[in-house]
């Protein structure tokens, strides 16, 4: 997501001075730009998640595999997204590179990955909400967790623990609820950029 923060900011001058002059239109160029970007950077999650399902053990079942890949496409998709709408709202470069870091670790500290969600003070819950982080780690737990069977452990303590731990940890989202918000958020943070590269002058 990083990488693409300043794709707009640094073009805008160019672009404001063709659309001026009538050479571009803020779809025609918005369009094609979201369609490189998105086509660029799709190997990169493809080869993350050949090596990091594997290596971290979870289930070898084709199913749940491509259901994983297809969580991490979303949720790198998703932070491309917001890069997107740093950079085609922001003035400059600077502040860019100012707000998207702040924004992505906020992300991070509030994706459920170190304070579960039902573990935050209520009045911090809502940074979970719009962490896009949030729900690809929910796809990504509820993907594994599921319907994993569990061994060498006594059936009922284990099947007990097994449904009530994501809901416990407040990640009562299922995998296709995540996934399906995963994809209305990319959709959103795209008419967001689209409006401000079509709307806001410089």
């Amino acid at each position: 997501a990083v990488s693409s923060s300043s794709i707009l900011t640094n073009e805008r001058s160019a672009v404001m001075r063709d659309r001026a002059s009538g050479h571009i239109s803020a779809l025609t160029y918005f369009g094609g730009k979201m369609l490189v970007e998105m086509v660029a950077k799709l190997p990169f999650p493809v080869i993350f998640s050949l090596i990091t399902y594997f290596l971290i053990g979870f289930q070898p079942l084709a199913g749940h595999f491509f259901k994983y890949l297809a969580a991490v496409i979303l949720s790198h998709h998703a932070g491309i997204g917001v890069a997107m709408v740093t950079s085609s709202i922001a003035r400059s470069p600077l502040t860019t590179a100012l707000a998207l870091p702040l924004f992505m670790e906020l992300g991070r500290l509030f994706g459920g990955y170190f304070i579960p969600l039902a573990q935050l003070p209520p009045g911090l819950r809502w940074i979970n909400y719009v962490s896009y982080i949030f729900y690809g780690f929910n796809s990504i737990a509820h993907n594994e967790m599921d319907d994993l069977v569990l061994t060498n452990c006594a059936a009922p303590s284990c099947t007990a623990q097994q449904s009530t731990t994501l809901v416990t940890r407040g990640q009562d989202l299922s995998y296709n609820n995540s996934v399906g918000i995963l994809v209305a958020y990319i959709v959103i943070c795209m008419i967001i950029s689209y409006i401000a590269v079509r709307f806001l002058k410089r």
